[in-house]
């Protein structure tokens, strides 16, 4: 009997202590649960694609699907989740495609709204800062940081410049990302062959000479640069740049934006990007202009087409790209060594753009003042709709048009040009 009474004790004892550990454990997790509900959450809004008790798989406005730890979460949607709702989601941890989930500490829902034509087709230009799973921070030449939840952002490396294309309000922070391109690969960037004047290690200031005997000084602070052997006296450098100004009244050059410098034993053949004033196949001269208005004309013969323009032919208006060696300086081709010529988009297809400060919003059309000190005057023709709502005077924005800018006589004669939209940019 004795024993049978200390055994029951022993069992009330271990059954007491289980139940104190349970209970420090539960308030250990409750007390976890506060913590992480106090620290600084990450958001990101998407919709549902499948949701039980522990987990919620979420297609964000990026495109890229996540699945995410449900459990213990704050679910503010009155009768649950449901797919294909928009939510906005607060979660701790990193997003990834694989990996560990992240956790989710509050589910919203989001109204479903159209984003107005001025934000829709967005852009904004910027050196890579941080690029990693699917989060994308870049800085602006004006020196703004933005930060993006985007497709693949890894495939991006720190001081390359990008530009990003997305709907939505930058300054709330509710953006969709539609695309990301590397801005050396764009119509509006252009190659120069250059000789290295000075480079201050300290100050990351780089002086340098074009062929042409103009020189320019570039902040290489936040610029891509492939220059294994160093900067020295003998280096000769690619300069990959935007928004430079050519009028021949400045007393010097005004700044060019600088996006990449590269050694030019790397560089390979230089491409320049235009649309085709006019070809003729008998001559083989070729007019295009450019984006930032240069007018240029080569010769080319059926040999050096390729791809749909060797059967085709060239039109006006058709997309180029131009390949060659040498350099190009201003309008002057007579250093460049042309080696083919791609088609690059059919007339009814091409759009190029250009981006400024809206001077002047019209009843027929739009003013703008570019980078480059042009005034281009841009006419909406009867059946376009491409000024959008709640556009002003001051308004930074990019003009996608058809046609061409530029003569022989007026780089800023924008009377080829059809307007095709209008949408903010980010400076």
């Amino acid at each position: 009997m004795r024993k049978h009474w200390i055994a029951l004790c022993l069992v009330l004892c271990l059954a007491l202590g289980l139940t104190a550990c349970g209970a420090k454990d539960t308030q250990g997790q409750a007390d976890g649960s506060s913590v992480s509900a106090g620290q600084q959450a990450s958001r990101i809004a998407g919709m549902v694609l499948d949701a039980t008790e522990d987990t919620l798989i979420l297609r964000a406005d990026s495109g890229v699907e996540y699945v995410m730890d449900l459990y213990g979460a704050e679910i503010r949607v009155e009768g649950g989740l449901v797919a294909g709702m928009r939510v906005d989601v607060a979660y701790e941890g990193e997003l990834a495609e694989s990996g560990p989930k992240p956790h989710v500490l509050t589910v919203s829902a989001l109204e479903s709204t159209e984003t107005d034509l001025l934000h829709t087709g967005s852009t904004v230009d910027g050196s890579v800062l941080e690029a990693g799973g699917s989060r994308l921070t870049i800085r602006t030449a004006a020196g703004r940081r933005c930060v993006f939840e985007t497709v693949k952002a890894s495939r991006f490396e720190e001081h390359q410049w990008v530009r990003v294309t997305y709907d939505g309000d930058l300054s709330a922070g509710n953006t969709v990302v539609q695309d990301v391109t590397l801005c050396t690969d764009l119509p509006d960037c252009y190659q120069v062959k250059a000789g290295l004047r000075r480079y201050d290690q300290e100050t990351d200031i780089l002086q340098f000479r074009t062929q042409a005997g103009v020189d320019y000084e570039a902040d290489l602070a936040y610029v891509e640069t492939n220059v294994p052997a160093g900067f020295d006296a003998r280096t000769q450098l690619t300069v990959y740049y935007q928004a430079a100004g050519r009028s021949e009244e400045r007393a010097a050059p005004a700044p060019i934006r600088v996006v990449k410098v590269e050694d030019s034993r790397f560089t390979g053949a230089s491409r320049l990007q235009a649309t085709v004033e006019s070809w003729d196949e008998d001559s083989g001269a070729l007019t295009v202009h450019t984006d930032d208005g240069r007018v240029l004309t080569v010769w080319v013969w059926l040999s050096q087409l390729q791809g749909e323009a060797a059967e085709d032919g060239l039109q006006a208006g058709d997309g180029v790209c131009l390949y060659y060696t040498g350099s190009v300086e201003g309008s002057d081709v007579s250093r460049m060594d042309l080696q083919q010529v791609e088609r690059t988009a059919k007339a009814a297809e091409h759009r190029s753009s250009v981006a400024g400060e809206v001077q002047r919003v019209e009843k027929k059309g739009l003013v703008l003042e570019t980078d480059d000190g042009r005034t281009l005057r841009f006419a909406r023709t009867e059946s376009s709709d491409s000024l959008p709502d709640g556009l002003e005077t001051g308004d930074w924005v990019r003009v996608e048009y058809t046609g061409w800018l530029g003569t022989e006589e007026d780089s800023a004669d924008a009377s080829r040009a059809v307007l095709a939209r209008v949408a903010l940019a980010v400076r």
